[in-house]
């Protein structure tokens, strides 16, 4: 991996952290999504025509837009609802922790692939680090008890879609531009979170939601498509595997933002915890 690209997804990272941040302060959640994707469309158009005079869609790149448009939605939707439930300091370091879990189950199941033995141990640290991150203290007989949070339960679903979204988008970024498919990809999760919006969330005026939020709706707007992109860029050089890896410092961004900012209480066992995870993490991806 290039210095560049690494210092760029080390950005991605601490954006992917920032915004989540700023999101889990904001009461109406599931609007403010909606919200920051919308920003996003608005913010990246001219960017986005521009590429589309130089840059054609390829038609193979349709169903890995559809796919990660899809999952994408159901990211944002279980996210919500997991910070509706949970703290930052125990659904971020889950949701980001368990995706690596279920990307190398897919491997497994679909593709055939085969783990190694450290990339098992690293699944056991992780799993063990997502069980004792709701607990108060650390005692064995309530590690399962974690699983029955609320919180963690749509912070795993969360995670889960961060894995099949992440497939999508590195065969998308390997076939056309990956800041142009990406765009095209938010034009529909925009559509997409309007319909989810209409149909199961609470009625919030996104204009009056703009109104009482503009610095936090355009940062997150930057950030979220910016991530992003720098993501999707980094994936036409770099195997994706080594991409998700480095994007695990989030973990550790969230934790200092989560205690400094938020002002939220983190636990002997909740360090622990993001500690494991952390690890795990790292142990999977190099393995």
């Amino acid at each position: 991996m290039s210095g560049s690209v690494f210092a760029l997804l080390m950005l991605a990272a601490l954006g992917h952290a920032v915004w989540n941040a700023i999101s889990r302060r904001i009461p109406e959640r599931d609007a403010f999504f909606t919200l920051i994707l919308m920003v996003a469309v608005v913010l990246c158009a001219p960017v986005a025509g521009y590429l589309l005079q130089s840059h054609p869609i390829p038609v193979r790149a349709w169903p890995w837009m559809g796919l990660s448009t899809c999952f994408e939605v159901l990211y944002f939707a279980a996210l919500a609802k997991a910070y509706q439930r949970g703290t930052f300091l125990t659904v971020y370091p889950v949701a980001r922790g368990s995706a690596p879990i279920v990307a190398t189950v897919l491997s497994i199941t679909l593709m055939r692939q085969s783990v190694t033995g450290m990339g098992l141990v690293g699944i056991l640290i992780t799993v063990m680090g997502i069980l004792l991150i709701h607990q108060e203290k650390f005692l064995l007989r309530d590690w399962g008890l974690s699983l029955t949070h609320p919180g963690a339960r749509w912070a795993l679903v969360t995670g889960s879609c961060t894995a099949c979204y992440s497939v999508a988008d590195g065969m998308g970024a390997a076939i056309m531009s990956p800041i142009l498919f990406k765009y095209i990809v938010f034009v529909g999760m925009c559509a997409g979170k309007l319909l989810y919006d209409h149909r199961f969330a609470h009625r919030v005026s996104y204009l009056q939601l703009l109104r009482r939020y503009p610095v936090e709706s355009v940062i997150g707007g930057a950030l979220v498509f910016g991530v992003n992109a720098m993501v999707v860029s980094a994936m036409r050089s770099t195997p994706v595997a080594f991409v998700s890896a480095t994007r695990e410092v989030s973990i550790v961004f969230a934790t200092l933002i989560g205690v400094i900012w938020l002002r939220e209480r983190l636990r002997p066992v909740s360090v622990l915890a993001i500690l494991l995870i952390f690890a795990g993490v790292v142990i999977i991806k190099v393995s």
